[in-house]
């Protein structure tokens, strides 16, 4: 991999890292008196930013694969006509898994099964987003104990290292609250590589399987 795909995929990491943010930017007496209205305001901009950077590296991955190069240019043109079908897709996805959390097992089911939503938007024929919802659960169903582990290793990754970008927030700003440019700035700087490690692998994980899911369906199975 070159210098510029690596600088391309760091890139399309940002929407992704910036939304990791939002939460401290919220004042912490709205989040304690208002913890749902806080999730409800929040889960569009989440959805909308994680799956943009997650649909996007498995496009650069994907080329990559073929020997082509990517670029922004070259992204914006394979992504014609499929921002809504993405958008709505991953909203919906969202709002099942926030439903499904409060009892913990539905809600990393729901994650598992919908983890490759954003990836089978930007493969597929441009479809209605409830096609991308019933096509990544066809996909994992085959695979579900090991997607399951997937999504629970993935969580508690993202717990890590938010848990590793709030100790260098607080060490570059000390007693300067978490919401400071440095403390800002170094959970950015952690979420970026963060989300470029995880949304490659995904990526990655995703195109293996996504051609036996096609081999498959081609032969009938």
């Amino acid at each position: 991999m070159t210098p510029r795909q690596v600088g391309l995929l760091l890139l399309l990491q940002i929407p992704e890292a910036l939304v990791e943010n939002l939460d401290s930017l919220v004042p912490e007496p709205i989040v304690e008196r208002h913890p749902i209205l806080t999730v409800l305001m929040l889960l569009p901009l989440f959805a909308a930013a994680s799956s943009i950077s997650a649909a996007l590296t498995t496009l650069a991955l994907a080329a990559i694969r073929r020997g082509a190069v990517p670029s922004l240019a070259s992204l914006r043109v394979q992504m014609r006509g499929r921002w809504k079908g993405l958008l709505l897709s991953a909203l919906i996805s969202g709002v099942l898994i926030v439903a499904g959390l409060p009892v913990i097992l539905p809600g990393i089911y729901f994650m598992a099964v919908y983890l490759f939503v954003p990836a089978v938007a930007v493969v597929s024929p441009v479809a209605p987003a409830s096609v991308y919802l019933a096509r990544s659960k066809r996909l994992v169903k085959s695979r579900l104990w090991q997607v399951l582990g997937i999504t629970i290793g993935l969580l508690a990754f993202g717990l890590g290292l938010h848990a590793i970008g709030e100790s260098v927030g607080a060490w570059l700003a000390p007693g300067g609250g978490s919401g400071t440019a440095a403390a800002l700035l170094a959970r950015s700087g952690v979420a970026v590589l963060a989300s470029l490690g995880l949304n490659m692998g995904l990526a990655w994980y995703f195109l293996r399987i996504w051609e036996h899911f096609l081999a498959g369906a081609e032969n009938g199975k």
